[in-house]
């Protein structure tokens, strides 16, 4: 299964328990919006960008330099503190597509 096919099915899963979970409408946008993958709607029309990260199993890969400002010293590294992201608000949620069952771990939703 390719790595996009594996997203795709991430979002749409994503949507799907946002909806029977938490009684929010979801919509994917396939790659085509650069910040974000989902939006979600309440019914009050409030809505918020997120970000899918989806794996075929239950161990997603980010490197740490993409979340840590780390520096090699000799040969350890040392962290350097947090690094700053692009969209710090941004919601990620974590899809998993496993041989067994499915998982969604939907984060929840915060309004400011």
């Amino acid at each position: 299964m390719s790595n996009k096919l594996t997203g795709q099915i991430g979002e749409f899963l994503v949507c799907a328990e946002l909806g029977r979970q938490l009684d929010l409408v979801a919509t994917p946008f396939a790659g085509n919006v650069p910040a974000f993958d989902l939006l979600v709607a309440d019914e009050q029309c409030r809505s918020i960008p997120i970000q899918v990260k989806a794996a075929r199993g239950l161990q997603w890969l980010s490197p740490a330099n993409n979340w840590i400002n780390l520096e090699v010293v000799g040969t350890r590294q040392v962290d350097k503190g947090d690094r700053q992201v692009a969209h710090p608000n941004l919601i990620y949620v974590r899809a998993a597509k496993s041989p067994g069952p499915v998982h969604a771990i939907p984060t929840p939703l915060t309004h400011a």
